[in-house]
């Protein structure tokens, strides 16, 4: 995914300069075309259509404070019924030490004929969801094909280290979406977008005398240039799901904007953006980082009780798994993704509770007390969006694994807070290709890579005169597949084979299902199990049409739009082998068997391979699938 990124001197416009530009919405001021219109004319399977989103940046001057206002209206048009989901309105901010808050919101729905109906206050709700964030919601009565919901707020926040981001592009189409922001010159933004290109791209400059709090006290004033940016995308298409696709908000068209530097009037440029060596410094020396792994103390209590039974094992690799096991059997996750702790380690061990960077900086602490090189890793997980290394930007961070190196040269990725992973295997949302690795004395970006999807499956088939199939498969499920399949295993509803190949045929029955290393995380996982087909093959006078293929996971090709919009991005390498040996009827014989298939993708990035051995009554289909390369672009 290709980001772009302007060093943006964006001292835009005051208020005053703004109002002088006629706003392209009026609060109730319908357009009748857009009240009769009954479908989008560029999408005519849209079931709601965004008129207008409109938001205006202005920065504010308190008497102790700067802050930056957003000033959001939008418009929505319902055209079906499918999208009655639009009048559910959700806004989030932060609201954590009040840092963020809304005010002014004014809510209303227009029906068909014209009539409004104004939402009551007492109908718009603030919920606090957690420590730090809330949110606005409200439900729009009286829906209606035709409707035309409309809402408009402030929302105003006493940062500016990073401006909201603007986004563009939704999940359904948008024939408007217009940001206009100004910002006078003593700051320096990084104007980071994304997507397609803007369909309409305006600033002004003007110079006007500012007075603002000065940073030691007092005030500051001054001649400042300001400018006014215009950023306008027109027709934007719906965002569509597509399969493989680690983040869709990677790729909706947006813009973000992050401080890089100040310098108010009479007053050096002050650099607010630090280097990535400069941050790996400050989080080694941080209370919530650096100082809860690389100091023994923190864990000095758990180790004492730890250093006899390790004493008694030779290898690293022999401490570092009983820590592993150790730390995951004791430790539970909260279901917090982050990479700096609330609490001490020696804390959240009381308790046995902790996020995730709580849990796999214990792990850290302990393999460094033990002797071996352990040091965090960085991460975004695929959930929470793809990486910028180029970007020195602290928050694109989410989660931390550990890197341990072994004086034999071995180096593996850990995360815990799931007992059915091996050491060194990662959990799926860590898989998001890259981490910015923060060793003692250095850092560096390193890929993230670990494991692959890997399943064989053996198949005894015999087919009698009724076309029905009978007979046992045995499957050995190793890496991620062993994995997902020992999670389901331990779910609620563990794991039903005749679900799972009723895929591909509807009326199976499963009995004798048995599992060897159920309990062991390092083997694959071995299953076997008898099974049954009614009328598995299709009678057609003398012929008989079969596909004996009982499990495969790739049964049919996901990629069936025309044209892909987004990457292909696999988590992890994916191969799977399947081999069936059937048995024929005996007074039946093979007509006819599929061409044999040998396909290979360059660079060797993916292979397929189908091959049919006929030896009279006796078939063998083997069918070899394999992925390599994880990425692909569009």
């Amino acid at each position: 995914m290709k980001k772009q990124v302007l060093l943006l001197a964006l001292g835009l416009l005051p208020c005053c300069l703004i109002a002088q530009k006629k706003d392209p919405i009026k609060w109730g001021k319908i357009d009748p075309a857009d009240l009769a219109m009954t479908s989008y004319d560029l999408d005519s399977s849209a079931a709601a259509v965004v008129l207008m989103d409109y938001c205006r940046v202005t920065f504010e001057y308190s008497s102790s404070d700067i802050y930056a206002q957003y000033d959001r209206h939008k418009r929505i048009k319902i055209l079906d019924r499918a999208g009655f989901d639009q009048a559910d309105i959700t806004i989030p901010y932060y609201s954590d030490k009040n840092k963020e808050r809304i005010e002014g919101m004014k809510v209303q729905i227009v029906a068909p004929d014209g009539t409004k109906e104004v939402l009551k206050r007492s109908e718009i709700y603030d919920i606090k969801v957690s420590d730090n964030w809330s949110e606005i919601k409200f439900t729009l009565p009286n829906v209606q094909v035709g409707s035309i919901i409309e809402y408009q707020y402030k929302l105003k926040a006493n940062t500016i280290f990073r401006l909201e981001d603007w986004y563009f592009q939704e999940y359904i189409p948008v024939r408007w979406s217009e940001l206009r922001i100004e910002i006078p010159d003593w700051y320096e933004y990084l104007a980071i977008s994304q997507g397609r290109a803007l369909d309409i791209s305006e600033s002004e400059r003007h110079n006007r005398t500012v007075t603002i709090p000065g940073g030691f006290g007092g005030f500051n004033s001054g001649n400042t240039l300001f400018r006014e940016s215009r950023m306008v995308m027109k027709d934007v298409p719906a965002m569509v799901e597509e399969p493989y696709v680690s983040n869709i908000d990677d790729y909706r068209a947006q813009v973000r904007f992050q401080l890089n530097a100040i310098q108010y009037p009479q007053e050096a440029r002050k650099p607010i953006l630090e280097d990535w060596e400069a941050i790996a410094e400050r989080l080694r020396d941080a209370s919530y980082f650096g100082r809860q792994y690389l100091n023994a103390g923190a864990t000095r209590k758990i180790w004492k009780d730890l250093e006899p039974k390790l004493s008694a094992l030779s290898t690293e690799q022999e401490k570092a798994v009983f820590l592993y096991d150790f730390v995951n059997q004791t430790m539970k996750w909260n279901e917090v993704y982050n990479f700096t702790t609330d609490e001490s380690l020696h804390k959240c061990f009381e308790k046995r509770l902790g996020n995730s960077a709580e849990i796999n900086l214990l792990f850290a602490a302990l393999c460094r007390q033990a002797g071996i090189s352990a040091s965090p890793v960085l991460i975004s997980t695929r959930e929470h969006g793809i990486h910028m290394p180029m970007y020195p930007i602290i928050d694109q961070f989410n989660h931390l694994v550990i890197l341990l190196e072994f004086k034999d040269g071995v180096a593996i990725l850990v995360d815990l807070r799931n007992s059915t992973r091996p050491l060194g295997m990662l959990a799926v949302p860590c898989l998001n290709s890259a981490g910015w690795l923060i060793k003692d004395r250095s850092q560096q970006w390193i890929e993230v890579a670990t494991g692959k999807y890997d399943e064989k499956i053996l198949a005894d088939l015999s087919l009698d005169e009724d076309g029905n199939l009978k007979g046992s498969m045995q499957f050995s499920l190793g890496g991620y597949s062993g994995m997902q399949h020992r999670l389901g295993l331990r779910s609620e509803e563990g794991l039903d084979w005749e679900t799972i190949l009723s895929e591909q045929f509807p009326e199976v029955t499963v009995t004798n299902v048995t599992y060897t290393n159920e309990e062991s995380y390092t083997d694959p996982l071995k299953v076997r199990l008898d099974v049954e087909v009614e009328a598995a093959a299709i009678n057609a006078g003398p012929l008989w049409y079969l596909s004996p293929f009982l499990y495969s996971g790739f049964l049919e090709n996901p990629f069936s739009l025309e044209e892909r919009t987004y990457p292909v991005d696999f988590p992890y390498p994916i191969k799977e082998t399947v081999v069936i040996n059937l048995s024929l009827p005996e007074d039946y014989r093979l007509e006819e068997l599929p061409d044999e298939i040998s396909l290979s993708m360059p660079n060797d990035a993916g292979r397929y391979s189908h091959r049919v051995t006929d030896n009279g009554q006796k078939i063998q289909l083997v069918s070899r699938f394999s992925i390599q390369q994880t990425y692909f672009d569009s």
